[in-house]
């Protein structure tokens, strides 16, 4: 009797008689142990992209402090010494960024000093302000970045960081 293909291992029945199971003789290593080294690899990048989270995380938040006078020309009103400025930066290409654009806008409709910032088109003040990610928003205060917000956010958030750094003294 010539053996049918096997399950998994391609290799026929086992000698046992009819048990379909991948065996060690299919690749040399049990099935077990494939599992694991799947295992392990996926863990190595899910912690690779952990790391990498935290890395523009703290990029973002390292900005904090930093005085952004210099974008005074490109965003008029980004050192006034009352209220706040929300400055946001996008790019087209951002899944993300394409869902947020339009509270942007619409928050820009109803507030001052709401900027919009193309990182494609503006490589200079994302460089200035230390963007690595989009999107990314910072809310500035007195020619100084006062927060930093990495990622889509909602509405009532960017008008709660708004109005707490425009309240601080």
């Amino acid at each position: 009797m010539n053996p049918t293909p096997g399950f998994l291992h391609g290799r026929g029945r086992t000698r046992g008689g009819g048990c379909w199971y991948p065996s060690a003789h299919s690749t040399g290593r049990p099935l077990i142990a494939r599992m694991n080294a799947l295992l392990y690899a996926a863990l190595a990048v899910g912690s690779l992209w952990l790391a990498y989270l935290a890395y523009v995380y703290w990029l973002g938040h390292a900005a904090i402090g930093r005085s952004v006078a210099a974008a005074r020309e490109d965003l008029p009103g980004i050192d006034v010494p009352e209220g706040a400025s929300l400055v946001y930066f996008y790019s087209e290409h951002c899944p993300p960024c394409r869902d947020m654009t339009p509270i942007v806008d619409h928050l820009a409709g109803e507030r001052d000093r709401v900027y919009k910032v193309d990182v494609t088109a503006r490589r200079e003040i994302a460089h200035l302000f230390g963007v690595r990610a989009t999107p990314m928003t910072f809310v500035v205060r007195e020619g100084r970045i006062v927060r930093a917000l990495l990622g889509a956010k909602r509405r009532d958030a960017l008008i709660q960081a708004l109005d707490s750094a425009g309240a601080a003294t």
